[in-house]
């Protein structure tokens, strides 16, 4: 039995907790909240083994490559047959969990846009009109992708230097204006 790789498309994700440590452009790409049909998950499973691997690093350090290398992968196929033999069960579980809360999720997302529909109608439908679109061909522009600019600790510190030199003002201390005396106090937070 083979796999039907070539009538098949295989997406890659970048599971949830590696996320963060990439660049923002793969956030909203590569994430498994956006992909239509993913469900929740947190795309994790290939970390788990290690926990496994990790405990037999104190065996297997004195072996050879070979032998190290065979000590691994049979480790690794008793996880994988132990994940391949509780799939009936695990799915089952999650299954009872998600039926009944699949309409439960329904109403409450029926009754989120109809709070939205009155003022924001026609964007809520634009959206996902460009989420449909976006589903169906991922190279047109991605509707998850912020737009927005971050503001970095150093433009808000510019920013409120510029505005002490332009205000004149009353000062405790000749030396400190008003910025540098939060800037310091959350300098000072961020060490405690």
């Amino acid at each position: 039995m083979h796999f039907p790789y070539k009538e098949k498309k295989i997406t890659a994700f970048v599971p949830k907790f590696h996320l963060p440590a990439h660049i923002p452009e793969c956030h909203w790409k590569y994430s498994f909240n956006f992909i239509k049909g993913v469900g929740r998950t947190d795309g994790e499973a290939p970390e788990y083994g290690w926990s496994t691997l990790n405990t037999a690093a104190s065996s297997t350090k004195e072996m050879g490559p070979g032998h190290q290398r065979d000590t691994l992968n049979d480790l690794i196929s008793d996880s994988n047959w132990k994940k391949f033999i509780g799939f009936g069960e695990s799915i089952l579980l999650k299954l009872k969990e998600a039926v009944p809360e699949q309409s439960e999720h329904q109403d409450d997302l029926r009754e989120f846009e109809a709070s939205l529909s009155e003022q924001y109608g026609t964007q809520l439908t634009k959206w996902k009109q460009d989420i449909e679109a976006w589903e169906n061909d991922m190279s047109k522009l991605n509707p998850f992708e912020v737009k927005s600019h971050f503001i970095t600790q150093a433009s808000v510190r510019l920013q409120l230097a510029m505005d002490d030199a332009q205000v004149t003002s009353i000062l405790l201390h000749p030396d400190i204006t008003a910025s540098v005396l939060i800037s310091t106090g959350i300098d000072l937070e961020n060490q405690q």
